[in-house]
């Protein structure tokens, strides 16, 4: 029987080890929302980090799931770190001292983010927890914001807790932590501190306190990149074998990894003067460009790949760019992409990050499914395919491969309804009501898109989108209800 990985069995793992004793590191980085791509990407470079300069350890804090704490607490915080390419390795990450369970550890976060040793906080919260409407404007009609206005002292909002840990510390007159959002949200740093100060406001905090926010509070601008599935049970039996230890979280990513931060750092007096170049990240007076690439390149590609991928019963990525049609859908949509970027990144030339892009898309190695891709969908179409969209309608640019995307999402939907299959997005109940008007083998496609929840009118009867969608909509649209029908006779 296999031990379990531990600091007392952390000698015994064939992977590379921390070179630094996890049991020594102070507490000094909260992060929020410790889910795969943070435990992957953010806590890869604080492992390196703390290779040469052990100061930083890492207290995770989840607000709505014990699952991490039940899994790494165990574990001391250690866990397996898996990179997947032609030649595979892996790492045993240190850096994570201690998970805790926002309604549980109410006490104890509060003494984290108001410690003065405290000196980032992160997060990886995704883009429906900011509080943001579609048009990225503060929106807390959400029952979490709503309750956190009327209850600031006992938030159960990321927003909320952030505050109150901000307050706690201007009571005391320490210096603010810097938040660093690891987030696929445009202007992730600004937005943030953007919503924060709109829910001091909504709460009546003490003016002195919302200036000082404003004026102390450091929010960088971020862009993150790796590709990183979610584990299942196939890859944890295989991860404890070739680790030579049960791991209860193995995580896994490809070998690419991308960390953009924007240069605007703190007094070096604060001690949180994070040397973060030296770790590979790229430090930039303008995110923007490299923000845009991704978002408009990558992710929109990956979403489009997902919901088309679905739609012909694919299961990953790497499968799904194998088909033909596919390919050229993602070869199009980077090109009419990279047209609409104003600035490209400083040294990136966008063609030749096309094609590495459709290479990692390809690895095989990874096994990421479109499943996960897809969920979200009302909250990430906006940022990755109707803002470039609008471009391309302003610049009388193609819009095909945007309004496939659209298209293939409303299909999925379609699909995941008359399956019964639940769809994981927080518009929900939206969504699928649309759904619910529609007969098998009758339906109109112009109610379907002026009655959409994730644009403007100005979207909804613009004709050359409206009609552009509508013929996109049709063979996709033939193809399900024909299958439907013909399922029920």
């Amino acid at each position: 029987m296999m031990d379990s990985l531990s600091l007392n069995t952390l000698s015994k793992s064939k992977a590379i080890k921390p070179q630094f004793d996890p049991k020594t590191l102070p507490i000094s980085i909260v992060h929020i929302g410790p889910g795969a791509f943070f435990r992957a990407h953010f806590m890869d470079y604080i492992d390196r980090l703390n290779d040469t300069n052990p100061r930083f350890g890492v207290s995770a804090l989840s607000l709505h799931s014990r699952k991490v704490k039940d899994a790494l607490t165990p574990q001391d915080g250690l866990y397996s770190l898996h990179l997947l390419d032609q030649t595979p390795s892996i790492k045993i990450l240190g850096s994570l001292r201690e998970c805790l369970f926002a309604p549980e550890d109410g006490n104890l976060w509060r003494l984290r983010l108001s410690a003065p040793t405290t000196l980032y906080v992160s997060l990886t919260i995704t883009e429906k927890a900011y509080g943001l409407d579609k048009f990225h404007t503060p929106d807390f009609s959400g029952d979490e914001l709503t309750h956190d206005i009327r209850n600031p002292h006992h938030p159960i909002s990321v927003i909320g807790i952030l505050l109150e840990g901000l307050s706690l510390r201007f009571q005391q007159s320490i210096a603010p932590f810097v938040l660093l959002s690891c987030d696929n949200l445009s202007e992730n740093g600004s937005k943030l501190k953007t919503v924060l100060l709109a829910l001091a406001k909504a709460q009546a905090r003490d003016q002195d306190f919302i200036y000082w926010l404003e004026k102390e509070l450091i929010c960088p601008l971020t862009m993150v990149d790796s590709i990183t599935p979610a584990t299942n049970e196939d890859f944890q039996l295989l991860a404890c074998e070739n680790l030579g230890l049960n791991d209860s979280w193995p995580i896994k990513r490809e070998a690419f990894c991308q960390f953009v931060i924007e240069d605007h750092q703190p007094d070096p007096s604060l001690g949180a003067d994070i040397n973060w170049a030296h770790l590979g990240a790229i430090m930039t007076s303008d995110v923007r460009p490299y923000e845009m690439a991704k978002l408009w390149m990558l992710n929109a590609t990956h979403s489009g790949l997902a919901y088309q991928g679905c739609l012909k019963n694919y299961n990953t990525v790497a499968e799904a760019i194998e088909d033909n049609d596919l390919l050229n859908y993602a070869t199009a949509q980077m090109r009419a992409s990279a047209s609409l970027l104003a600035k490209p990144p400083q040294g990136l030339d966008l063609n030749q990050y096309s094609l590495d892009l459709i290479k990692r898309f390809q690895n095989p190695m990874i096994d990421h499914k479109l499943t996960q891709i897809a969920m979200d969908g009302s909250q990430k179409l906006p940022v990755r395919i109707l803002a470039p969209l609008k471009r391309a309608l302003e610049q009388n640019h193609d819009i095909q491969p945007f309004v496939q995307v659209l298209a293939a999402w409303f299909g999925f939907i379609r699909k995941s309804y008359q399956t019964n299959v639940a769809l994981q997005d927080p518009l929900n109940d939206k969504v699928w009501s649309l759904c619910s008007k529609w007969q098998a083998l009758d339906w109109e496609p112009s109610s379907l898109i002026s009655d959409c929840p994730i644009w403007d009118d100005e979207l909804a009867y613009n004709p050359e989108f409206s009609n552009a969608l509508t013929a996109a909509l049709l063979p996709i649209m033939s193809s399900i209800n024909k299958k439907n029908y013909e399922e029920t006779l």
